[in-house]
This record gives structure tokens, C-alpha cells and sequence, in this order.
């Protein structure tokens, strides 16, 4: 395993400047979310419980647990299905296991697929639910509807959609949530549950 292997996503992701927007929207993401939770969290911010759909290599997770604000962040991804663009699953897999090695005591990964576990999570238990690759109306509207009622309120549900079904997601994530309290330019998304 090499130990830097940039992807072919960030250097596809780059903007004019020359930057990363995909880390970037992450990294903003994160900072984002320590400061809400450190003004609005009514528990210690350590103690937090988090849900990432979605993780693929785990450039997201690595940022999410470096906030130092959830004590389980539980990571829903099964490694396998379509894979990302030239990569195997099993290189995705171990490009995920480098990026979270410093975080193994906070993070749970499960194995399965998004529509299988939103019965192992009690409704309004979790802080923070971040659904990644929202490709679709339908699959962005049937992953809201699954995972909202798990986020407790004055939590967050945020989400990520590529460039190219972004309006579908958009057009979705308007009619089940509304409008989303902050926007990162990654295509993320997030929005404070009351």
C-alpha cells in the first residue's frame, strides 16, 4: 500500500485557483460543524454521534473525526457496487483504511448498504447524518426519508451530490428539508434540525 497516492477525484476537482474543492467543501464542512455544535451542543462536544453514508476513501471521514467532536462516528459503506472510476474496491478499501488509521476508536464501520441500516439507529439519536453521491430525485428523496427521523433535534443532516445529478438532488433535498442552512462548494450541503 502506497503510503500517498493522490486520486483521480482531487485532481479532477480542482478549480480555477488551483485548489481542491472537493476537500476543501469537506475540510469547510467540518469546521463548519464543530463550530455549530460547539455554540448549540448541549452535551459535551466529545460526546456526539455521527453517521457518514457513503465514505468510499475516507478523505470525508479522516476530516469529520479530526473535529474531535463525535465519540462514534458510524461509517455505512460496503465497498462494493459500482466502483470509482479506475479504482477496484479492494484499493478503495485499503485507501480507506489509510485515511482513518489515526481514528479506529471513534469510527464503526458497517459493511452494508445505506437502505439496510437505518433500523439499527433509534429515531432522533444521532447529531449529525452526512448522506455522500446522492445521484438521483428518487434515491435523495428515499435517503431523507430513511435517515431524518434519525437526527435529533438541533442536529444536522447534511449531504453531498456530484455536479452532474446536482439539480435533482437540489430539487429534492428543497421539497423534504428545505432550503439548507449552509452550502460548501463541493456540493455539500447542511441544515440545522429543529
Amino acid at each position: 500500500m502506497k503510503k500517498f497516492r493522490p486520486t483521480p477525484r482531487n485532481r479532477q476537482a480542482k478549480d480555477q485557483t488551483g485548489g481542491n474543492n472537493q476537500y476543501l467543501g469537506a475540510a469547510h464542512l467540518s469546521v463548519w460543524l464543530w463550530s455549530y455544535f460547539e455554540q448549540t451542543a448541549k452535551q459535551q462536544l466529545a460526546q456526539l454521534t455521527g453517521i457518514e453514508i457513503g465514505a468510499q476513501m475516507g478523505e470525508t471521514t479522516q476530516l469529520l473525526a479530526n473535529t474531535g467532536i463525535f465519540d462514534k462516528l458510524h461509517v455505512i459503506e460496503p465497498f462494493k457496487g459500482k466502483a470509482y472510476q479506475d479504482w477496484t474496491w479492494e484499493e478503495i478499501q485499503q485507501e480507506w483504511q489509510l485515511n482513518t488509521r489515526h481514528h479506529q476508536d471513534q469510527i464503526q464501520l458497517h459493511l452494508k448498504h445505506q437502505f439496510e441500516m437505518p433500523n439499527e439507529f433509534p429515531d432522533q439519536t444521532v447529531d449529525f447524518c452526512y448522506i455522500a453521491n446522492l445521484h438521483s430525485y428518487e434515491a435523495t428523496k428515499k435517503a431523507l426519508r430513511l435517515w431524518l427521523p434519525k437526527v435529533r433535534p438541533g442536529g444536522i443532516i447534511a449531504g453531498h451530490h456530484t455536479a452532474s445529478i446536482q439539480r435533482d438532488s437540489e430539487r429534492a433535498v428543497q421539497i423534504w428539508i428545505g432550503q439548507p442552512d449552509q452550502l460548501f462548494q463541493d456540493g455539500s450541503w447542511a441544515k440545522a434540525i429543529q
